[in-house]
């Protein structure tokens, strides 16, 4: 299990998965700060890394049908 979305209790219900992810996210000021408390722990090189390998995981593949939105006139 992904400690991230580990259950959490917010002082009137228990939450989990993305929620508990969200809540603990937002709860650090967001990745942004996250990133930033990993670096001034000497990390921030590696939190990048793993951020970068994070986007290119949740792109989808070049040969995905994606079907795009035309836009409005």
């Amino acid at each position: 299990m992904d400690s991230w979305c580990a259950p959490l209790f917010t002082g009137d219900k228990w939450i989990s998965g993305a929620a508990a992810r969200e809540a603990r996210v937002k709860a650090l000021g967001g990745v942004e700060n996250i990133v930033k408390a990993a670096g001034a722990a000497g990390g921030e090189y590696a939190a990048r890394i793993v951020l970068d390998m994070a986007t290119r995981t949740a792109e989808p593949p070049d040969d995905a049908k994606v079907v795009r939105l035309r836009k409005r006139a």
